[in-house]
This record gives structure tokens, C-alpha cells and sequence, in this order.
């Protein structure tokens, strides 16, 4: 049996494989994500009658680094979060409570992998055009990938390679 945070990480994974390369695989990976997964809840609203609590608030952080594969040089790192609440629907219904709890996990996990999505593609556009000879480069790469397979996602970062 996996911690939460380890089906989290599976959850995120699995989002940014399908955010950066739609239905199918991409290039043989340049790089490397790893990340450090923490969460935590808290009590929002109590209800006055039962003193139980009716909102919890859920937070989901991930402190993550992108680490070239080739040399193993860390060439990026961050913390992101995600905070969402959700409903207690009556203070009895224990696994309705469970429900609720794991889809705020999700979607919080959704957040995260939105927010390193945007984060790793500004990373990737700001390091292309560095020089034009990189940018060269990478369009001729890209050409070539392009014209050695069928176009399989209209995202361009899955048909980023670094030089």
C-alpha cells in the first residue's frame, strides 16, 4: 500500500504526460522532473450545533528541481501549491467525507500539474532562443523528428529536444 502522496505523484505524472504530449509518447526524454509531494488539512467551518466541521481546506505542495539526464546539472527548481476546499457532506456520512477528501486531492493535483505544465514550457521558450544558432538547431530537429514520425500531439513542447 502507497502513501497519498505517492498516488498524488502518479496523479500529477500522469496530467503532465497528457498536458505535454496529448495521447502519445513524445521524444526520448533530455530531462528529468523530480519532486517532494506535502499536504495538509485544516478545519475551515465548524458547525455550531455538532461543533463538527462542515469545510476543510486541503493543501497539496510540491517542491520540485528539473535535472538534465545527460550530465545530471539541475537547471531548474521551485515550489508550487494548490489550495481547494470541500464540503463535509453531513456529520455522519463517513465515506461520503472519504469521497470528498480524495476528489480535493485530485483536483489539487490537477493544479499542480496545470502550474509546472505552464512553468516548464515558459522554461523550455525562454532557453530556445538563446542564440540563433540554437534556435537553428532546434527547428531542424524538430523538422527531422516531424518528418520521421506522424504528427502525434499539436502541443510543441512534446517536439522539444535539447541541443
Amino acid at each position: 500500500n502507497a502513501s497519498r502522496e505517492a498516488r498524488l505523484g502518479v496523479e500529477i505524472r500522469n496530467a503532465l504526460a497528457f498536458k505535454l504530449y496529448g495521447n502519445a509518447t513524445g521524444l526520448p526524454p533530455t530531462h528529468r522532473l523530480e519532486m517532494r509531494l506535502s499536504s495538509s488539512r485544516a478545519s475551515v467551518l465548524l458547525d455550531p450545533a455538532t461543533a463538527l466541521p462542515s469545510v476543510e481546506g486541503y493543501t497539496l505542495t510540491a517542491n520540485y528541481k528539473l535535472v538534465v539526464i545527460a550530465g545530471g546539472k539541475t537547471v531548474l527548481t521551485g515550489s508550487t501549491f494548490s489550495r481547494v476546499s470541500y464540503d463535509i457532506p453531513g456529520s455522519y456520512q463517513r465515506f461520503a467525507r472519504a469521497r470528498a477528501f480524495r476528489d480535493a486531492e485530485d483536483r489539487a493535483a490537477q493544479e499542480i500539474a496545470e502550474n509546472l505544465n505552464a512553468r516548464l514550457g515558459s522554461f523550455f521558450a525562454a532557453g530556445i532562443c538563446r542564440t540563433p544558432a540554437t534556435f537553428a538547431r532546434h527547428i531542424v530537429s524538430s523538422l527531422r523528428a516531424k518528418q520521421s514520425r506522424k504528427p502525434r500531439s499539436k502541443n510543441w513542447i512534446a517536439s522539444f529536444r535539447s541541443q
